[in-house]
């Protein structure tokens, strides 16, 4: 009876750690410049690989049911990509990714190409 009353608990801490892996487990250092606003536009002005970002997005824990989910709207996490791609701008999806927006930590690690990738992707694919 008393693990009945802790599994709502467990599954949210569960949840949770799905949510905190979904930055991926490299470090490509993320060229560009030191300031937030710097990379932001260093990303937006490189020219994007859709097929590369679908390959960033789907080798790291994004792509987990704990986060977006393989197709990127069958996961946890919401709202899912195709609610919430179309109505955001590159900038907006730019700035979500490197700073994380609710639930959905930062990709900060991620190499300014492999963001310019996933925007590509995410815009390609949920725009």
């Amino acid at each position: 009876m008393m693990m009945l009353r802790k599994m709502p608990a467990l599954l949210f801490a569960g949840s949770l750690a799905f949510a905190a892996g979904c930055d991926g487990e490299e470090d490509d250092g993320g060229a560009g410049g030191t300031d937030g606003e710097d990379r932001a536009a260093t990303i937006l002005s490189l020219e994007g690989d859709a097929s590369a970002g679908a390959m960033v997005f789907s080798a790291g824990a994004c792509a987990t049911a704990g986060c977006h989910g393989p197709d990127g709207v069958s996961g946890m996490a919401s709202p899912s990509l195709d609610a919430s791609v179309p109505s955001a701008t590159d900038t907006q999806i730019v700035n979500s990714l490197l700073n994380g927006k609710g639930s959905m930590p930062a990709q900060s690690n991620l190499s300014d190409q492999e963001l310019a990738d996933v925007l590509a992707y995410v815009t390609d694919t949920f725009g």
